[in-house]
């Protein structure tokens, strides 16, 4: 295929999964100057303070509402109280209006109840001058989103190599950690609003320092949410399989430190167990055993027999979402009923436990993330310093596939459509995994239309949305392009 013209950058580009939010900010900053979520708290960032001390300067009129509404609006708990927000905060968007992301009926219960605010929120942005409070932070923000972007980016490329999940997106839904100053230091709090799981936290420590330090203890914790996003689908997909085994939830009734929630749902309490067993895989070897009894003794009775299964996981080449079938096939009520005969349960739920030295990744494995991140942030020259690095090391687990994707991108972006179409060319030669083959696909059928060769882009884009497995992204992105006039399909 001859490509001619200029290519404009593709309109898929994938979303940064680590970033600040304006929601978020006004609403953290509206509770801290009305004396909520512990506005002096000492291990906070000096800027929380000195954001407070520019709004009190300021003696905003909505403040006194936005007081009588947190005060009308209590919850049960000082914890409750603050998650309320939260959710409200991860379903509006942000201003200057604070209008809901979401139709009515389709919002959290908790964050119907705070009808109103937005009118209060949108005040107190104009008064409190938070839109220039905003942009003399981002230094701020950037140092903190640095501290936290090589932890979180290992934790979650770890999981995606162990799963074999993609990272460009995983059955069209999206993960976003928001990291914000604003908020009381050490908040750690998801959220899933249909296609959307988001995490929430907040750093600690008035130092960099400390602030380092922390991440590291708030990471394992980033992860086990991002192993919930991923798991969480698979556990209601194979729900029916999973009902077959449920009579061993009697088993954990007698767990006095387990969540009633768990009790009540055999599908939580699985895919909770599951969860605690591939995280026992991601940790060193001399730590595992004590992390599995620990789990069991907590309840969680499935941990042990995951744990067992998971090493022949390891062996074959399928991915986690189509494997899950024969390993919850291979649950035996009678065997694991013998097995937790006499487990001593714990009396009381166990402390949050201190991060562990994450395992070192193999090389190419990390010379892969390593390009992955740069190009995401758009660092090309060196991504593609660091693809050479990946095809450098020996071709495991489809990595110079991937890395050969990347090459194309960056090529796509920077607008060299003769390479780009080269190196997806090479890529589909190597037999990608579904979520790259559908990627790889899709801007092949791109370039064609860039070109003019419009019934070769049409058969690129059938050809996206034919992939077994493959992105539903890509293929949502393919279907409305083979919908579309050529003059459409053709960037200007």
């Amino acid at each position: 295929m001859a490509v001619c013209g200029a290519l404009a950058a593709p309109a898929w580009s994938e979303e940064n999964q680590l970033d600040s939010n304006k929601s978020l900010f006004a609403v953290f900053l509206a509770r801290a100057a009305a004396g909520y979520d512990s506005p002096g708290a000492p291990d906070a960032h000096p800027a929380r303070a000195g954001m407070l001390a520019k709004i009190a300067a300021a003696h905003p009129a909505s403040l006194e509402g936005l007081k009588q509404f947190f005060a009308s609006h209590l919850a049960a708990s000082q914890e409750a109280d603050q998650n309320q927000y939260i959710s409200y905060a991860l379903a509006v968007e942000g201003p200057p209006e604070f209008t809901y992301r979401y139709e009515v009926n389709e919002l959290p219960p908790e964050v119907r109840t705070l009808a109103g605010l937005d009118r209060l929120l949108a005040a107190f942005w104009r008064e409190a001058g938070l839109d220039e409070l905003w942009n003399t932070a981002e230094p701020v923000y950037g140092q903190i989103l640095e501290a936290y972007h090589g932890p979180v980016t290992q934790a979650l490329f770890t999981v995606n190599a162990y799963l074999r999940n993609p990272t460009s997106g995983y059955l069209g839904r999206r993960f976003q950690v928001f990291v914000d100053v604003a908020g009381p230091p050490g908040v750690i709090q998801a959220r899933s609003y249909k296609d959307d799981y988001s995490v929430v936290v907040t750093p600690v420590g008035a130092t960099m320092a400390r602030v380092a330090e922390a991440v590291g203890e708030q990471t394992p914790q980033i992860r086990h949410s991002y192993l919930h996003y991923l798991l969480d689908p698979l556990g209601i997909r194979y729900a029916a399989e999973l009902d077959e085994k449920q009579s061993l939830d009697d088993i954990s009734d007698g767990a006095p430190a387990l969540d009633e929630m768990y009790k009540k749902d055999f599908l939580l309490l699985a895919t909770e167990s599951l969860i605690k067993a591939v995280e026992t895989r991601l940790e060193p070897a001399s730590a595992r055993a004590g992390m599995v009894d620990a789990a069991l003794r907590q309840g969680f009775i499935l941990t042990p027999f995951f744990t067992e299964q998971l090493p022949g996981y390891e062996k074959q080449p399928q991915s986690m979402k189509l494997y899950l079938p024969d390993i919850i096939k291979a649950i035996d009520v009678k065997k694991e009923t013998r097995r937790l005969a006499d487990v001593k349960f714990d009396a009381a739920p166990a402390a949050a436990a201190k991060a562990s030295t994450p395992p070192k990744l193999p090389a190419g494995q990390q010379a892969l993330m390593d390009a992955e991140s740069l190009s995401f942030d758009k660092k090309y020259d060196q991504a593609k310093e660091a693809f050479g690095r990946v095809l450098r090391e020996p071709d495991t687990g489809g990595l110079h596939a991937r890395a050969y994707f990347g090459l194309g991108r960056i090529a796509a972006f920077q607008r060299d459509p003769e390479l780009a179409e080269k190196m997806f060319e090479k890529t589909l030669e190597l037999k990608p995994d579904a979520d790259t083959e559908s990627w790889a696909k899709l801007y092949l059928g791109r370039l064609a239309a860039a070109a003019g060769e419009d019934q070769q882009a049409a058969a690129y884009y059938r050809a996206a949305m034919a992939v077994d497995g493959g992105s539903a992204q890509a293929k949502l992105e393919a279907g409305k392009l083979l919908g579309a006039g050529p003059a459409q399909k053709r960037p200007e």
